[in-house]
């Protein structure tokens, strides 16, 4: 059987350089260190400009550094280098070889072996995609927070550092924060949101042949509709021989698909039927990809809206205040008409945004248990068997009871159990009139329980203070985390809900803080030992 062979890599899709691009931005940011005088990297992108844009205003000044501190002996640069586009990309080739230098402060790019010029120490970079591959990012990708507003789908290549950058090789954590903010305001995004852009050089080719296309629905006899899409060239350029890629899509499948050489841009698709949605891709057999959409277009057919009053009020309370605008519905407008297929597709629309919602919450084990104690336990201790590498429990009010009934359901012994919970507890009586604490029945508990053939490593810590610094409940192993609405004690017992958190980094470094801080119960059973028998002695 014959294998039919095809190469889908373009040989260059930036060879017609010079036609496309004429002038370009070089943005830098980089650290000096004033005593040794080393130059680093700390971001970069070249932004090469179409050529019916003229060149912009190199407004660099030398003296505009900033220090990191009065002690510091470290400034920051940024600098937005206006070059030709020839120059900007040899200096990101430089770059992606290992090389990087500094303008000059006429803007001029000197040679890497110059030796006069003023080199940048940068990371080892690896590239993604391989050169001289570019990706076509679509407008809502958040893979390019640098770039301006004004870019529509730019061609993109990528240069990281292979390894995390070492800041803290570079400051101290103070000069850090001071460089974050400092850099947010001229970078125009937070290097602290893209940790992975330290030390990184990126190459943004905006589309060199039409600014935008835009698109609408045109009614015809119904229920006929078209779709008109509309190009908008730039100056000089033409989008004839441009290849459009069309889809009638629902939220469900495809139902019609169109790709056409274009020759004029003006195009109307013409359909028989109502149009509820589309998109559409455009491929340049020169350059590749030119625009690339990863959502779906819909055209807004009718409107029901709520006409309402609004008044603003204010709200005293106690020691505070507070404005709320506070409204009333004094009617209704509608806009537009729906037909049969509209609200069949409707029905449809619910039931699949429905399924959807059902399997994103499946997915972040979102239960909801009310008088359903025994299952919601069974549940807890299946997720504990399955741990693999070290559990955490944050619980304020974990007690002896807690540790037998849950985290003995561990299922492999070699995997450390930590257990955080806290002195308003612990320093409560164990039983009632009893004068043994729950902190020494947690202790008791857990010695007996250490004794037992192939336990885990247990280590439990308290939360000192009248309250505890956590308030929720906690369950982390595995890289993930589960927010409890009730303490281990009650849960499921009464309206109860657990959620596994879509983004758990973004706690688990005040949680590992609070365990850091907290107490060692052997430690903290002590002290309160010896505070009762201080003021038993003191009664005698």
């Amino acid at each position: 059987m014959d294998i039919h062979e095809e190469s889908p890599v373009l040989p260059s899709p930036l060879g017609g350089l010079e036609d496309d691009y004429r002038h370009a931005v070089l943005h830098l940011a980089w650290d000096l260190n004033t005593k040794s005088k080393e130059r680093t990297l700390l971001f970069s992108f070249v932004e090469l400009l179409p050529a019916e844009i003229p060149s912009p205003i190199d407004d660099f000044e030398p003296l505009a550094g900033h220090r990191l501190g009065n002690d510091s002996q470290h400034r920051v640069y940024v600098r937005h280098a206006v070059t030709t586009a020839r120059q900007a990309l040899g200096w990101y080739l430089d770059a992606r070889a290992g090389t990087a230098v500094l303008p000059d402060d006429d803007g001029t790019l000197p040679a890497t072996d110059n030796l006069r010029a003023k080199r940048l120490k940068i990371a080892t970079l690896g590239e993604e995609p391989a050169w001289p591959v570019l990706v076509s990012n679509s407008d809502d990708s958040d893979i390019l927070p640098f770039i301006p507003q004004w870019i529509h789908c730019p061609r993109t290549h990528h240069l990281l550092p292979i390894a995390a950058f070492a800041l803290e090789q570079l400051w101290s954590a103070q000069e850090a924060e001071k460089a974050w903010h400092w850099l947010e305001g001229r970078l125009h995004f937070d290097l602290g949101n893209y940790p992975e852009y330290w030390g990184s050089a990126h190459l943004i080719a905006p589309n060199p042949l039409y600014r935008k296309l835009k698109s609408r629905l045109q009614r015809r006899q119904p229920p006929a509709e078209s779709v008109l899409l509309r190009f908008q060239p730039r100056a000089g350029k033409s989008i004839e021989g441009l290849e459009l890629i069309f889809h009638e899509k629902e939220p469900w499948g495809v139902t019609t698909s169109r790709r056409l050489s274009l020759r004029s841009p003006l195009v109307r698709m013409n359909l028989d039927r109502e149009v509820n949605s589309v998109t559409r891709d455009v491929w340049d057999p020169r350059r590749g990809f030119l625009e690339t959409t990863n959502h779906i277009h819909v055209f807004i057919k009718a409107i029901d809206s709520d006409i309402e009053v609004t008044r603003r009020v204010m709200v005293r309370g106690e020691g505070q205040s507070y404005e709320v605008m506070r409204s009333r519905v004094v009617g209704r407008v509608a806009v537009g008409s729906t037909t049969k297929i509209a609200a069949v597709r409707s029905r449809l629309l619910d039931a699949h945004y429905a399924r959807q919602k059902q399997r994103t919450a499946k997915t972040h084990d979102q239960r909801w248990f009310r008088n359903q104690k025994e299952e919601a336990r069974a549940l807890l201790r299946s997720l504990f068997s399955e741990a693999r590498s070290h559990v955490l429990v944050v619980d304020p009010y974990f007690g002896a009871k807690e540790l037998v009934e849950f985290t003995l359901a561990v299922g492999r012994y070699d995997v450390p159990i930590h257990i955080l919970s806290s002195a308003e507890l612990l320093k409560k009586p164990a039983f009632h009139g009893c004068t043994l604490e729950k902190g020494d029945q947690l202790l008791n508990t857990l010695g007996q329980t250490c004794k037992q053939e192939r336990m885990n490593a247990f280590e439990i810590r308290v939360m000192t203070g009248d309250r505890p610094t956590i308030h929720d409940r906690f369950i982390a192993f595995d890289r993930r985390i589960w927010l409890l609405g009730s303490s281990l004690n009650e849960f499921g017992s009464r309206g109860t809900m657990m959620l596994a958190l879509p983004d758990p980094d973004a706690v688990r470094g005040d949680l590992l803080r609070a365990w850091e801080e907290a107490a060692s119960l052997e430690a903290w059973v002590e002290r309160r030992q010896q505070n009762r028998e201080k003021t038993t002695g003191e009664e005698a």
